[in-house]
């Protein structure tokens, strides 16, 4: 066994615990690093409560003992931190199943040696002071508190930067790093009713550069914004009616969709898109596209996180399905080929593999938002979510809503306590407008959209 070399190395550091590993038996070994740095500035009412920074580290090692795989984690990497982690896989493994479907990918790999010039990397985020981020969060408060005297209090604005590297070797000769990074700024302020009742509004910007955040008075006066046209909401009769979806609230649709798109989800027969590829389930103008190579996007990355070559899929294509996302295991279960979508901590905090969506986005149409709303006689223009009730196997749908009522073409009162639902197929066959307003939320990018009915519960 070799000596651990240079141990502040990320790349030497993996590939240590992939040789640690294969000391004692495994057959084959992944070691996956990553290290993250963040900082968190929060003001309220103009001062500032919070300033925070971190530093941690943690490495998720896959141990192949022919057909058992043992993911074990540790902060730890110390020469003994690493040691017992591979102990600890090594115990793991003889209690766990074989499983003919485990193992290293066996696809195409990233080449990391490429550069696809993915703008991940802001020189400058960490060269900002707090001062400097704490000045963001008071001015986008400050716009947000003077937007309208009816706004009486702030639930406070938080701006918060992280960096990231990356690390993936395993022991069929793939080694690579890339660093990244992030940062967003949210307000979140209150409205009172004239009856006292409180109504909040929120709203957020997130980029992997500081210069492309959305302008900070911009952000609080969105927050604002969206608090005072809910005062004075009430329910509404429940009745069927085309429902406008804001970008904020079409984003969850596509999240949910994409989820239903995981090919778990098609190996384990609990997707309601089993037995749909190459068919028709949505209207004509619905395409969308999940890309890991878009140059900026929050959800981009050269190599997906074992290793695979990122790919682009159109999932829906004109209205027809195309496919699933694949990491390799789950593509192996379905005899098909990953498409470079596995992830770790998409499902929780364990960092188990898994399939995660990247950069996800419902291609605009060339509809004004205004026009799309003009043309509704009477409607809902749904603009924030409440609770969710989904059946990924049914894509039954219901979901709690805010939002402004349209009458003959234009916004009126508020409304809430309400639910929309219906079946996510039925929803995405009845869209019959799309909006020319692309808005980025996080790694999710949506238009205004229209679905021609639905039904909305009220009173």
């Amino acid at each position: 066994m070799t000596g651990m070399k240079d141990m502040t190395n990320p790349i030497e550091i993996a590939a240590h615990a992939v040789e640690l590993a294969r000391g004692p038996g495994a057959t084959d070994a992944e070691a996956w690093l990553q290290s993250r740095k963040t900082s968190r500035v929060s003001v309220r009412v103009g001062q500032v409560e919070e300033l925070s920074d971190a530093e941690s580290s943690v490495l998720v090692l896959r141990a192949f003992f022919g057909g058992q795989v043992a993911t074990v984690y540790t902060a730890d990497l110390s020469p003994e931190g690493m040691r017992q982690l591979v102990m600890q896989s090594v115990d793991l493994a003889r209690f766990i199943e074989p499983d003919p479907f485990a193992g290293l990918p066996d696809g195409q790999l990233a080449d990391p040696s490429l550069d696809p010039a993915l703008d991940l990397y802001d020189d400058d985020l960490f060269a900002a002071s707090p001062a400097t981020l704490a000045d963001l969060a008071k001015r986008a408060e400050d716009a947000a508190r003077g937007y309208d005297p009816r706004i009486t209090n702030s639930e406070g604005v938080i701006v918060e930067r992280g960096l990231t590297e990356t690390t993936l070797v395993n022991s069929r000769g793939f080694s690579g790093s890339y660093h990244a990074t992030g940062c967003s700024l949210s307000a979140a302020v209150i409205a009172d009713d004239a009856d006292n009742k409180k109504r909040s509004g929120r709203w957020s910007t997130s980029a992997r550069f500081l210069s492309c955040l959305d302008d900070p008075e911009q952000t609080g006066r969105k927050a604002a914004e969206r608090a005072i046209r809910q005062l004075g909401a009430c329910p509404i009769a429940t009745q069927t009616a085309p429902v406008v979806w804001d970008p904020a609230a079409g984003e969850y649709l596509l999240d949910f969709f994409a989820n239903a798109a995981s090919g778990r989800l098609l190996n384990e027969g609990t997707t309601y898109l089993s037995g749909r590829e190459s068919q028709s389930i949505a209207a004509p103008n619905v395409s969308i596209v999940d890309d890991p190579l878009l140059p900026g996007g929050l959800g981009s990355r050269p190599f997906d996180d074992e290793g695979c070559l990122p790919r682009p899929v159109r999932i829906i294509s004109g209205g027809v399905f195309n496919g699933f996302l694949f990491d390799s295991y789950q593509a192996r279960r379905a005899g098909r080929a990953s498409n470079g979508h596995a992830g770790r901590g998409y499902q929780g905090n364990d960092f188990a593999l898994g399939i995660q969506p990247s950069n996800l986005s419902l291609v605009p149409g060339d509809r004004a938002p205004d026009a799309i709303v003009s043309e509704v006689e009477q409607g809902l223009y749904f603009t924030q979510l409440g609770g969710v009730s989904l059946n990924q196997t049914t894509g039954d749908l219901s979901l709690g809503a805010v939002g402004r009522w349209i009458e003959r073409g234009q916004l009126t009162y508020p409304v809430s306590e309400i639910t929309v639902a219906g079946r996510i197929p039925d929803l995405l066959a009845s869209i019959d407008a799309i909006g020319n307003d692309p808005v980025r939320l996080g790694s999710i990018t949506v238009p205004t959209f229209r679905v021609s009915r639905m039904t909305i519960s009220g009173r």
